[in-house]
């Protein structure tokens, strides 16, 4: 068996805005039109399972290179799982998780994490969409607010760290002229990982 090494391994984290033709380009589709999430053939779609109709706000595509560390969603930790998507990579009796999430301008993600966190796997990375802005990540912004403190003392008690990205750039570009551009799609890793930080792609 191949063993997975972490420094090799690359997270491309992205927020497609409720538009499935972005994520349809990121997988580099061609042909029909998509109707819901694509489905690439070099991809492994992994969704939380969901009651009709209820739809997922978070998804994964692992690459099909890294089938070999059967790729599987670990559901049920909350009461928000169309929020919540934890995946696991495992090799050689290793098990590695990374979390991804999406909190409203409510941040009830925020406090179903709170409540579960005693029961959350150790986690390699934790990051996505979190609708917070805080001085802290946000050039643009002058506050730290008490979601921002949230987050942060949820991700302290998971054993995460925030990571900084290698260039500052806004994540959400504004189509108001009048509002700037702001910074609410976040990363987080383990303590014991060692990084320089991350990149940051436009998106708009």
């Amino acid at each position: 068996m191949k063993n997975l090494n972490l420094n090799s391994l690359r997270i491309f984290s992205f927020n497609v805005n409720c538009n499935y033709a972005v994520m349809e380009t990121s997988l580099v589709t061609l042909g029909k039109h998509v109707i819901g999430a694509p489905i690439h053939p070099n991809w492994i779609y992994l969704a939380p399972s969901l009651p009709s109709p209820v739809k997922p706000w978070v998804m994964a595509y692992v690459h099909k290179h890294l089938s070999y560390l059967q790729p599987s969603l670990i559901n049920s930790y909350t009461d928000l799982d169309r929020d919540i998507l934890i995946l696991s990579l495992s090799y050689n009796q290793n098990v590695h998780f990374l979390m991804n999430v999406y909190s409203d301008n409510k941040h009830l993600t925020l406090d179903h994490l709170q409540q579960c966190v005693n029961l959350l796997p150790l986690l390699l990375y934790a990051g996505r969409d979190f609708n917070i802005r805080s001085k802290e990540w946000d050039a643009n912004c002058h506050t730290h607010s008490k979601h921002a403190i949230h987050l942060m003392d949820i991700m302290t008690d998971l054993g995460l760290d925030l990571s900084i990205p290698i260039v500052d750039i806004p994540t959400r570009y504004s189509t108001d002229p009048t509002k700037n551009n702001t910074t609410i799609d976040l990363m987080f890793t383990a303590n014991e990982v060692d990084i320089d930080g991350h990149y940051i792609l436009p998106e708009y």
